[in-house]
C-alpha cells in the first residue's frame, strides 16, 4: 500500500490584480526617489544586456 503527504503549502490569494500590484510597485519606488531610465540610459543599459547573453 502506497501513502502520499499532502505537503501542498496554502499560498494568501491577493485581490489585487498583477497590474494594480506593479502599478503600486512603481509608484512606491518613486515615492522612494526612484526615476525611470532616459532612453540614451536604456540603450545603454541594453548593449551592456546584449554583451552578456552573447558571450
Amino acid at each position: 500500500m502506497m501513502t502520499t503527504n499532502n505537503t501542498s503549502k496554502t499560498h494568501a490569494v491577493s485581490t489585487e490584480s498583477r497590474y494594480g500590484r506593479l502599478q503600486r510597485a512603481r509608484e512606491y519606488a518613486r515615492q522612494q526617489g526612484w526615476e525611470p531610465m532616459k532612453p540614451e540610459e536604456k540603450e545603454e543599459f541594453m548593449k551592456v544586456v546584449a554583451e552578456f547573453t552573447n558571450l
